[in-house]
């Protein structure tokens, strides 16, 4: 007798599987099928357009003045300077003749020998404005080994840029981060 109760209920569970399989498939029919759900795609931002006019200060090998050009598709308002002279940056970076080379024949501007706390005394620069001034990764490349020290130095750099930065800026457009410029203290004192 023990036989028939296994059947019976190897048949009921049979019962089950088919019942949800059918509830499943009603349920499908009845629900409308997902749309694809739609993802904003917002494109990088990108703070230059090919009417800015752009000064690049303390470029290496000027691989972000070429990419800039890149991007604009021309490189006719951009400015590229470098601390290092001509030789110098030849000796320093490999890749700078074909960085210099193809930002050029976009239209731009290479000047070599460009202290940017001294921007004034650039004859080049002189009269010229610009809408947007770029320092990336300052640094004295002082090697001083005395952290306080190392930090004053870097921290005189940047004074000394934005000072002389201020003037060749286009007024109203950019302005820079730092709104006071405390005079620092000099080694001596």
């Amino acid at each position: 007798m023990a036989k028939p109760k296994r059947v019976r209920n190897r048949a009921l569970r049979v019962i089950d599987k088919i019942k949800q399989a059918q509830h499943a498939q009603a349920k499908a029919k009845a629900t409308p099928p997902k749309q694809p759900t739609k993802q904003v795609v917002r494109k990088p931002f990108f703070p230059y357009t090919p009417s800015s006019t752009i000064l690049l200060i303390g470029e290496g090998n000027f691989s972000f003045a070429h990419s800039i050009a890149t991007r604009l598709g021309t490189a006719s308002n951009i400015v590229a300077t470098a601390y290092d002279s001509e030789l110098v940056a030849r000796q320093k970076y490999i890749d700078v003749d074909d960085h210099i080379q193809a930002f050029e024949k976009l239209g731009g501007t290479v000047l070599f020998d460009v202290d940017g706390t001294q921007l004034h005394a650039c004859e080049k620069l002189k009269g010229r404005v610009f809408s947007h001034i770029v320092f990336n990764f300052p640094h004295a490349g002082a090697g001083i080994k005395d952290q306080e020290r190392n930090i004053k130095v870097n921290q005189q750099l940047l004074v000394g840029f934005f000072n002389s930065a201020r003037p060749l800026l286009v007024i109203g457009t950019v302005k820079p981060t730092v709104s006071k410029v405390r005079k620092l203290q000099s080694d001596d004192d």
